[in-house]
C-alpha cells in the first residue's frame, strides 16, 4: 500500500510575511527619525548663519 506523501507547498506563510513587513516598518521608522533629525539640524544651521549675516 502506498502512503500519500505530504509535499510542502512552495511560498511563504502568513506569519513569515508579517514578520518581514514588521522588520521593514521598524527600519523605515528609524530611517525617518534620522532623516527628520538631519533636517532639523540643517534648519538650525541655516538660521544661525542668517542671524550671523545680519
Amino acid at each position: 500500500m502506498h502512503t500519500p506523501s505530504f509535499r510542502r507547498k512552495r511560498g511563504f506563510t502568513l506569519v513569515e510575511l508579517l514578520v518581514v513587513i514588521a522588520i521593514i516598518a521598524v527600519l523605515a521608522a528609524a530611517g525617518f527619525a534620522a532623516g527628520q533629525a538631519a533636517i532639523q539640524r540643517a534648519r538650525k544651521v541655516t538660521a544661525l548663519n542668517t542671524c550671523t549675516a545680519l
